[in-house]
């Protein structure tokens, strides 16, 4: 057993596939929740106010939820493909490391 590559594929799972769920995970809630304000739910025609001088309305929250969606689904996506890649194409390299390789053909005499 290699030992880097263990490593590679751990590292790819933890560094990549891990995140790249919990980013997706989050960004897939902000885009099916509904927009919300200091933690409570806003509806239509409610006015966020934060740190007392910025205002923002129910449709320009939404706007930017479902931007910021949209933004960490497609992070996600991306670390889940590029650590499932490193992965997969390590442990197949750890296979087809394991293989018995095909003897070598006998060098002719005089060379």
């Amino acid at each position: 057993m290699n030992v880097r590559r263990v490593r590679k594929v751990v590292v790819g799972f933890l560094l990549g596939v891990i995140p790249g769920l919990l980013l997706g995970g989050w960004g897939l809630s902000m885009l099916l929740s509904g927009p919300a304000c200091g933690g409570e739910a806003m509806r239509d025609g409610d006015i966020c106010l934060q740190r007392h001088t910025t205002r923002y309305d129910y449709d320009e929250t939404k706007r930017d939820d479902a931007i910021g969606g949209i933004i960490l689904v497609s992070v996600g996506g991306l670390l889940v493909a590029v650590g499932g890649w490193l992965g997969a194409t390590s442990a197949d390299q750890k296979y087809k490391d394991s293989l018995p390789r095909p003897p070598r053909p006998a060098r002719p005499a005089g060379s």
